[in-house]
């Protein structure tokens, strides 16, 4: 009996070495975002300042930011039980759900070529919200295509705000709106709608 129970406390040593030893390699943390704000910005400076309803923006320096409530968990596909474990630095971020699609729809006439509830998607380029890199670069600019690519790729750091630029050549000099509306995979759809605003 003796034996019989040092070899139940060596072996269940063994599993919690194991276990540690697991836990500490690199982890595969996932989120899945909950919900979806967006927020009026002008990057006519080197940091970007959150405009309200009232004020007005130049077309040259409009953009509109995203941010994601994200609702964390993370896994260890090769775990022996499962729980929570403490995030590292070195982590690699997934989303939970797939990014199939991202609409920018225009509430009023935008200008010659975009009418009322059409896709604006082309005149709008996308950058990760990071003071460290002003929107004003345009080397780190992508298309909206490329920005669903992205969200869709493993990366080692967690980025739930991301800036959608004007790049048209003209607008019409009047009140804007703007609904965003991410549709996810199972069927999810993040909307929101921008604040009524003038561009000149």
């Amino acid at each position: 009996m003796t034996n019989r129970i040092s070899k139940i406390v060596v072996l269940t040593l063994i599993l919690i070495i194991l276990e540690l030893a697991f836990s500490c390699r690199k982890q595969y943390s996932k989120f899945r975002w909950e919900s979806l704000t967006t927020k009026i910005i002008n990057n006519s400076l080197s940091q970007e300042i959150i405009v309200s309803a009232s004020d007005s923006v130049c077309y040259k320096n409009f953009g509109i930011r995203l941010s994601f409530k994200p609702q964390y968990y993370a896994f260890n596909p090769i775990s022996l039980y499962n729980g929570c474990y403490a995030l590292k630095l070195d982590d690699i971020w997934t989303n939970a759900d797939t990014v199939k699609s991202i609409q920018i729809i225009s509430l009023q006439d935008f200008n010659n070529n975009y009418s009322a509830g059409e896709d604006v998607n082309d005149i709008f380029r996308c950058k990760r919200s990071d003071p460290d890199y002003p929107s004003t670069d345009i080397q780190n600019l992508i298309t909206i295509t490329a920005l669903i690519n992205y969200m869709n790729t493993p990366y080692q750091e967690e980025i739930f705000k991301y800036d959608l630029l004007l790049v048209a050549d003209s607008v019409y000099k009047n009140e804007h709106s703007f609904i965003i509306n991410i549709e996810l995979s199972g069927n999810r759809v993040l909307s929101d709608t921008t604040e009524s605003f003038m561009i000149y």
